[in-house]
């Protein structure tokens, strides 16, 4: 089985610099954020089994330089998309949730607003079931000339079918003075996940809430990585699916050789990190994830779990394209596969159709995974989605070997066949000495 690239959609202009940053998949709708257009794209696989652009989705209230689409999450009948405005206006930001119609189509439901107004609210967003979860990267003392950043995340509640309600503010308790904490956001159940890849001089970190008995969301544990140093930006993006995490360090930079400086760039490698919890509740580093031909400036460290799967981009990874001046990057996914030992292995390194031009540049600035499909974005406004398939060799080989097998058993028949027959056919035996006496 490999993933095969089934749709690509190319809406972005980089001419214009429109581009696309965000991006996720569920069942069979996919959505990606563009913030020049200020709107999301909705796609989906129809009957005939292939993807197609349905719908373009946009805010009642839309205004320019809001960046709506900078952030976006789908979970069921609900997309979520966030706006969280310029940043360079301190000004905050606003979540809409869509909601898919009986006809097809998908239509605002609610604005979410912040509290108390906080910056860049809506940087980062993730919905799963009756729970939504903002990130405000931004957030800070309330000093308007305070350039702090600690930030915060926000929990919502959806009860009895209504609206999502505001539940929780959800902070770290090192509250690092430019930590950036909720850069990444994620939620799965009863468990909320937050990055913050300033934290602690930049080494980064990850923080594991719990929603209680009382539906209190509690801080249970502070996630690092094994062999963390500083300036590896731990925590950039984060993923959870039922009992596993993982968690990107873009910069993350061992056992890179010190010569290693392709094109100009600093030993920036990356790497993923699983953690699993265990029967008594604590999260626990299990592996570490590093691509296959890892080098110097790939970035490796977006990246998205589901189930048994985990997809991981290097944004900059440029194996094989040549070095050209036009073209000093395109991007790769990785797919790991997680074994019956529990062991995630690398099994297909993915790129796009046409990672030759520069429609493909930086391909995995996001990444998502959803059962048999994943889907990356890249820099210049592509959104690809791919589809676990039966491997095409060996849907030559399979019909092959049953026509050989065929063949055999018809020929094996017939010697037998043949052979019965000659049996059967031979000349008498002629008579033994005693019974011609006779």
């Amino acid at each position: 089985m490999s993933f095969e690239e089934v749709f690509k959609s190319a809406l972005g202009n980089s001419s214009l610099g429109s581009f696309y940053d965000s991006g996720d998949i569920s069942g069979n709708y996919a959505v990606s954020g563009d913030v020049y257009g200020h709107l999301a794209n909705v796609y989906e696989k129809v009957s005939d089994g292939n993807w197609k652009l349905i719908q373009q989705i946009v805010p009642d209230d839309v205004q320019p330089d809001t960046f709506f689409g900078a952030s976006v999450s789908i979970s069921g009948n609900y997309i979520i998309v966030g706006a969280p405005k310029g940043y360079e206006h301190n000004l905050a930001g606003s979540v809409y949730v869509f909601e898919l119609q009986a006809d097809g189509s998908w239509m605002q439901y609610q604005k979410i607003m912040p509290v108390k107004g906080d910056r860049s609210f809506g940087s980062s967003v993730a919905i799963s079931g009756d729970y939504i979860i903002v990130g405000a990267s931004e957030d800070g003392p309330r000093d308007p000339n305070s350039t702090a950043q600690e930030g915060a995340a926000y929990i919502y509640e959806r009860i009895d079918g209504g609206e999502w309600k505001f539940a929780q503010k959800l902070s770290d308790l090192d509250r690092m003075s430019s930590g950036y904490f909720g850069v990444a956001v994620a939620i799965s159940n009863n468990y909320a996940l937050v990055g913050a890849h300033w934290t602690d001089k930049d080494s980064g970190a990850a923080y594991m809430f719990e929603r209680s008995m009382r539906g209190n969301w509690l801080l249970v544990q502070k996630l690092i990585a094994d062999d963390r140093e500083e300036y590896e930006l731990f925590g950039r993006s984060v993923s959870i699916s039922g009992k596993y995490a993982i968690i990107g360090a873009p910069f993350e930079s061992e056992n890179i050789p010190l010569n290693d400086n392709q094109h100009g760039r600093q030993i920036l490698a990356g790497a993923a990190y699983i953690f699993e919890r265990g029967r008594t509740g604590n999260w626990k580093q299990v592996q570490k994830l590093v691509s296959s031909d890892r080098s110097g400036g790939d970035l490796f460290g977006n990246v998205s779990i589901s189930g048994d799967y985990a997809i991981v981009s290097a944004t900059l990874e440029d194996k094989g394209i040549g070095k050209m001046p036009d073209k000093p990057v395109a991007g790769a996914a990785y797919i790991f596969q997680r074994g019956e030992d529990g062991y995630w292995s690398e099994i297909q390194k993915i790129v796009p159709s046409d990672r030759s031009t520069n429609n493909s540049t930086a391909f995995g600035t996001k990444v998502a995974i959803w059962g048999k499909n994943a889907l990356v974005i890249s820099m210049h406004g592509n959104c690809y989605i791919y589809e676990q398939r039966p491997n095409r060799l060996r849907n030559l080989w399979l019909p092959a070997a049953f026509t050989v097998l065929f063949v055999a058993i018809v020929i094996g028949t017939r010697i037998i066949i043949n052979k019965r027959t000659i049996w059967t056919n031979k000349p008498p035996r002629p008579p033994k000495p005693t019974d011609i006496r006779r």
